[in-house]
């Protein structure tokens, strides 16, 4: 079932000309990032903080089964 799921994503994928089909295998975001990292610095305190905050929070969350009706990417013009 897993490699049907792999094979109608990258399927979907390719006909939306998505340009991470080849950097990122299928996904979706359930959150999109929304505070950019601290990388830039040598302090990683607040990403440290940051990353124990989201696992505490996945921590609470039990599995879900998730149905997809659409396919969709966003970000430029050219992506749709």
């Amino acid at each position: 079932k897993a490699k049907k799921v792999w094979d109608s994503v990258t399927k979907a994928r390719t006909e939306m000309r998505d340009p991470g089909l080849y950097r990122w295998p299928p996904h979706a975001n359930l959150l999109y990032p929304f505070l950019e990292t601290q990388s830039n610095t040598n302090d990683t305190t607040f990403d440290e903080k940051m990353a124990d905050s989201l696992q505490k929070a996945v921590e609470q969350c039990n599995p879900f089964q998730v149905s997809l009706e659409t396919f969709g990417t966003f970000g430029g013009k050219s992506r749709g």
